[in-house]
């Protein structure tokens, strides 16, 4: 029996680094949501800080739904998204 075929990796998202309002200096956080995940796709948003560990949103694979890190007020290198296999 042949293995089963491996499923595409991909979709169309989207990762924005949002304020936080906080008191004292504001925050920053990862904002990602997916148009599309192609086959046994799944998403992350990930604000990449510069001096601590990144905050990062959960795996998702629902679509036009938002997904928000946990926020940080240090020095950060904006936000991104990761696609992965399921």
């Amino acid at each position: 029996m042949a293995p089963a075929a491996a499923s595409a990796v991909g979709g169309t998202c989207t990762a924005v680094t949002e304020n936080v309002s906080l008191t004292g200096p504001d925050g920053k956080r990862a904002k990602a949501r997916c148009s599309a995940l192609d086959g046994d796709s799944k998403a992350r948003g990930t604000l990449d800080l510069v001096l601590a560990n990144d905050k990062q949103t959960a795996w998702f694979t629902a679509l036009n739904t938002d997904y928000r890190s946990g926020y940080d007020r240090g020095p950060n290198r904006g936000s991104k998204y990761t696609i992965a296999h399921v």
